[in-house]
């Protein structure tokens, strides 16, 4: 085998589409698609309320750490194509449980 097949091989390798996780992928998807409709919903609702601006504007922060949260957190489950992309996917679904923490703190 020639140093050529070798590079076509892993080439092969790294385009490879598996999912890890199905139930945690589909169950973090079902997350972020609720929290995309749920976030006009109840920007609506609260300013029905009469909120302050500054309540609003914290409220979208949470949602939108909210919807980071599942979205990275589906992506990870759901992808798996090479070793480099899940670490890469780790390290994002990982931080963004501190953006999250975060943002209810708003």
């Amino acid at each position: 085998m020639t140093y050529k097949d070798m590079t076509i091989i892993q080439e092969k390798e790294i385009f490879v589409f598996r999912i890890k996780d199905f139930w945690s992928a589909v169950t973090h998807f079902i997350g972020m698609v609720a929290a995309i409709i749920g976030m006009p919903i109840l920007l609506i609702k609260a300013a029905s309320y009469q909120a302050s601006f500054l309540s609003m504007i914290s409220f979208m922060i949470f949602m939108l750490s909210m919807i980071l949260l599942y979205g990275a957190s589906a992506s990870y489950h759901s992808f798996h194509v090479s070793n480099r992309v899940d670490m890469i996917l780790k390290k994002i679904d990982h931080s963004s449980i501190f953006i999250l923490i975060a943002g209810s703190y708003t």
